[in-house]
C-alpha cells in the first residue's frame, strides 16, 4: 500500500490528463496507456525490490551486482535527483492546493514551507510509522478523487480533444 499512497497525489493525477490535453487521445486510449506504462515502469522495480528482504540490501545497493560500483553510483545519483525533483513538484502543488482552499489569501511560499515541514516531521518519525501512515493516507485522497469524478462526470467525453492554435502564437 505504500506505493499506492505515494502515487495517488495531485501531480500524478495531473499527469493523467496529458493524454487528452496534449496527445489528443480519447478517454479509453488514455486509460489504457496509463495502465500499460505504469506496469512497464513499476514491474522491474518491484522485481528488484523482491531481492531486498532475501539479500538484506536496499535496491540501490543491490543494483551494484548488475551495474557495477560506478554504474550503481550513477543510478543512485539519478535516484536522488528524481526524489528531489518530485519533492519540489509535490511541495509546490501542495502549496497551490492550500492556496485554493484558503481562497487565494495564502502565499505560495508559506504553503511550500508548511508542506516541507510536515514532510520533514513525517520523515523523522521512522520507517515503521511511515508505513502505518501510508497504509491509510490514500483513503481520503481516493475519496476526494471519487467526489471530483462524480462532480465532473457530466463533463467527461470520450472524444478526442481539439486544440486550436492561433498563427500569432506559433
Amino acid at each position: 500500500m505504500i506505493w499506492v499512497s505515494a502515487n495517488i497525489i495531485i501531480p500524478c493525477f495531473a499527469a493523467g490528463t496529458l493524454g487528452p490535453a496534449v496527445f489528443e487521445l480519447d478517454l479509453n486510449n488514455s486509460f489504457v496507456t496509463i495502465i500499460i506504462f505504469n506496469l512497464l515502469g513499476t514491474l522491474p522495480i518491484a522485481g528488484m525490490a523482491c531481492f531486498g528482504p532475501a539479500s538484506g540490501l536496499r535496491t540501490m545497493v543491490f543494483s551494484r551486482y548488475s551495474w557495477g560500483y560506478y554504474g550503481a553510483s550513477i543510478m543512485s545519483i539519478v535516484n536522488v535527483m528524481s526524489a528531489i525533483g518530485w519533492a519540489a513538484v509535490n511541495s509546490i502543488t501542495g502549496a497551490q492546493t492550500l492556496r485554493v482552499v484558503f481562497n487565494d489569501s495564502f502565499p505560495i511560499t508559506v504553503g511550500i514551507i508548511i508542506i516541507a515541514i510536515i514532510t520533514m516531521i513525517i520523515s523523522f518519525i521512522g520507517y515503521k510509522w511511515i508505513h502505518i501512515y501510508e497504509r491509510y493516507s490514500w483513503i481520503p485522497v481516493f475519496i476526494g478523487y471519487c467526489i471530483l469524478a462524480g462532480v465532473g462526470a457530466k463533463y467527461f467525453t470520450n472524444s478526442e480533444m481539439v486544440i486550436s492554435i492561433n498563427n500569432e502564437e506559433v
